[in-house]
């Protein structure tokens, strides 16, 4: 036998045909599936009671129909009678349901009216006319009855809560739409005790409207009673701290920003300091902060800054402070409405812009001013400073007794009257006279740092004369010292250098440098040795080392010239003492005046070639026998 889920009660085709039909003996539900084909299944409608016919052909698909006398009175709800009869069923087996739990729900949180309860009935009817209602079915406990829908395709409309209302009955809607699917078999504990449910109408609905009206009652009360101390606080003078010394404080005045709040008359307040410090607090923030501000976070700034009466105070809801304004003082603003007024206050003259009811946002017209007023500060601190800073390195220079002495502020109303101009227009004015006043500190320090006449100085009116005097004097005697120096280290240079020259004469000319190093050459227009001339200067060095290479290179020809010299006289010996044939007799013909050679000797005249000719033509030749 098929299974029969709920949602093949109320699924039909396209003509009507049902799925689900009745069967005629047993009164069981009988799915298509199961039903023998034509009039043989025997089943009638679930709704109107008539015989139905199962078409079960081979094209359309398969499903109960009324046969073709009845189609006028074709039943539309046969699911939904179907599913009642169930329900009423599974209630008469069981006879129990469980109810839901009641909570009434409002900003102050869920109240439990009533908790989660199984309710055994005495007895169930299924769809019994109640006055102008049907409800699908009606559960009896004694003189009590409970009226139970069964939500699958749609729930209980408005139509049917206004009939409902008329009668005095506890309504219950159980909502079965997720459970379409399931088998019938196993809706009986989904439907008693697990699908979801809710009381449309019973009087656990007005315990709970009159649970949650005495809880807004009683908190009322507590509000009010919360609201008469803080009222009583706000109204309590107590000390007023002083921010006079903290940083943010002087940051402010400095600026010039406690222009901007205007005092205002002592009065009662949520703060423990007066309304402008906070006031200015606020405005310093709004300056020092690029991004844009939210009223809450300034306000909570506030709080742990420890500026607020109390933590009741801090931390007060809208809702109580309309009552403290309603009932005990009208013209109170807690901290967070006090702070949004001067926020607004701000965007009336042009400062913020509100973004929203928290956010704001600084206009280019207050970037601006905070801007020009920094600068004003800024500029002349800032000159000040490099001044300051120049004027110190200065100083370090000097003796502690001038350091001692020396007043910046003082010196500096001197430097500008002498120049007939104020100390204001120095630091905040023009730019050229800072300039040359940093240009002749940054002189000075460069001179008291090199040797220079103190008279030509600019001092600017710094007490650095005796300074300068004491370092010129020092710079003179250190002078003195050097040149010394410099002379014995040149003289001793200077020996090593004639040194050098005479060692090298000896490698060079050997014996004959005592004779080189004793001529006198003209140097530069002086006379004097190379010895000498080498012990003035490295460059007299060089030139004494040249003429050393000069006289050795002459040394070097003369040499040369010499063994050529020799090799033609003993050429000539030779061809003597061949021509002659005897050794004594050529030797003594070679150192024999000549005339034809101009009296000279054949071995002196002989030097080259053509001299050895010219004496080979004088030579006598013996004669023959």
């Amino acid at each position: 036998m098929s299974a029969i889920s709920l949602d093949d009660l109320f699924r039909c085709d396209d003509h009507g045909s049902l799925v689900v039909a009745e069967d005629r003996l047993t009164e069981r539900s009988v799915h298509i599936r199961d039903a023998q084909r034509g009039k043989a299944c025997d089943c009638v409608c679930p709704c109107c009671k008539r015989p139905l016919i199962a078409r079960k052909g081979e094209i359309n698909q398969h499903g109960f129909a009324h046969f073709a006398k009845d189609v006028k009175a074709s039943c539309s709800a046969a699911g939904e009678t179907l599913l009642h009869k169930f329900a009423k069923e599974v209630l008469e087996r069981h006879c129990y349901i469980h109810r839901p739990e009641v909570v009434a729900q409002d900003d102050l949180g869920p109240i439990v009216v009533a908790a989660a309860q199984r309710i055994d009935f005495d007895r169930v009817e299924l769809e019994r006319r109640e006055g102008n209602v049907v409800p699908d079915v009606v559960c009896y406990l004694g003189e009590h009855r409970l009226f139970v829908e069964f939500k699958v395709t749609h729930g209980i409309d408005e139509g049917k809560k206004l009939k409902l209302r008329e009668h005095n009955v506890a309504v219950m809607e159980i909502d079965l739409s997720s459970y379409r699917h399931e088998d019938l078999q196993s809706l009986d504990t989904i439907i008693l005790e697990h699908a979801q449910r809710k009381m449309v109408q019973s009087r656990l609905l007005d315990l709970r409207e009159a649970k949650l009206a005495e809880r807004r009652a009683a908190k009322r009360r507590e509000m009010t009673e919360e609201a008469r101390n803080l009222a009583d606080l706000w109204k309590r003078q107590v000390p007023l701290l002083d921010p006079t010394k903290q940083s943010w404080y002087l940051e402010a005045v400095k600026y010039g920003f406690d222009n901007l709040v205007a005092p205002q008359n002592a009065g009662h307040s949520c703060f423990r300091i007066a309304n402008q410090h906070w006031k200015l607090w606020v405005m310093e923030k709004l300056a020092s902060r690029p991004a844009d501000h939210s009223s809450h976070d300034l306000q909570a700034q506030i709080g742990h800054l420890g500026w607020v009466k109390s933590t009741g105070l801090r931390d007060i809801t809208y809702e109580l402070s309309e009552i403290i304004r309603a009932e005990f003082a009208a013209d109170f603003r807690s901290p967070l409405e006090a702070l949004k007024d001067y926020l607004m206050s701000l965007v009336k003259v042009g400062y913020l812009t509100e973004l929203d009811e928290r956010r704001f946002s600084k206009t280019p017209r207050f970037v601006n001013m905070v801007y020009e007023r920094k600068q004003a500060v800024q500029v002349p601190e800032r000159r000040k400073w490099e001044v300051a800073t120049r004027v110190e390195r200065i100083m370090t220079l000097l003796d502690e007794e001038v350091q001692g002495e020396f007043d910046l502020d003082a010196w500096l109303d001197k430097y500008c009257a002498g120049r007939k101009i104020s100390v204001q227009s120095l630091l905040s004015g023009a730019s050229t006279p800072m300039e040359i006043l940093t240009g002749k500190l940054k002189d000075l320090l460069a001179a008291m740092s090199r040797p220079t006449a103190a008279d030509r100085i600019d001092t600017v009116g710094l007490p650095v004369q005796r300074y300068l005097a004491l370092r010129s004097e020092s710079h003179r005697a250190m002078d003195a010292k050097l040149k010394a120096d410099w002379d014995a280290m040149a003289s001793q240079e200077g020996v090593l250098r004639g040194d050098e020259i005479e060692r090298e004469a000896m490698l060079s000319l050997s014996f004959d440098a005592d004779l080189w190093l004793a001529q006198v050459y003209m140097f530069e227009g002086a006379e004097g040795t190379a010895r000498d001339h080498a012990r003035t200067s490295p460059a007299g060095l060089l030139d004494a080392r040249t003429l050393l290479r000069q006289e050795t290179e002459r040394r070097t020809n003369a040499g040369l010239v010499e063994q050529q010299r020799a090799w033609w006289r003993q050429k000539l010996l030779v061809e003597a003492v061949r021509i002659l044939g005897n050794e004594e007799k050529a030797k003594l013909w070679c150192r024999s005046a000549n005339r034809p050679l101009g009296m000279k000797w054949p071995e002196t005249h002989c030097v080259d070639e053509r001299t050895f000719q010219q004496c080979l033509d004088e030579l006598p030749r013996p004669k023959r026998r």
